[in-house]
């Protein structure tokens, strides 16, 4: 959500913090949580990706076309915006908009915190 930064169940803001809630078939679950609101600690992952190609950041290490992330949805002119706690992250696109063919950069990208970093794909 804009304005907010990237968490996982229950407030990690890592997907190795995050932890499994497991449902059964028809069963359902509820929680009570709220996001937090992007910090001093937060940067701002910038760029274009192409129309309506879907960004995702997961931290250095892991793979970006195959692993769970923030993500962020481009508009119709190829920009966006992630907000993503600083740090060294691994960007992927998808170019349908729907998580399928993902192809990650080459390099991966310092967010810096207070500060917008670019990024874009040739």
């Amino acid at each position: 959500a804009p304005g907010h930064r990237p968490q996982w169940w229950p407030n990690a803001d890592r997907p190795e913090g995050a932890q499994d809630v497991e449902l059964a078939v028809g069963q359902t679950a509820s929680a009570d949580w709220r996001l937090a609101v992007s910090g001093d600690g937060d940067g701002l992952l910038v760029g274009e990706a192409g129309a309506h190609a879907l960004v995702r950041a997961v931290p250095e290490g892991t793979d970006p076309s195959t692993a769970a992330g923030p993500s962020a949805l481009a508009d119709g002119s190829g920009h966006f915006a992630l907000p993503l706690p600083a740090g060294r992250w691994a960007v992927a696109r998808a170019d349908d908009g729907r998580g399928r063919d993902w192809r990650a950069r080459a390099e991966v990208v310092e967010v810096v915190a207070g500060s917008s970093t670019t990024v874009s794909w040739p």
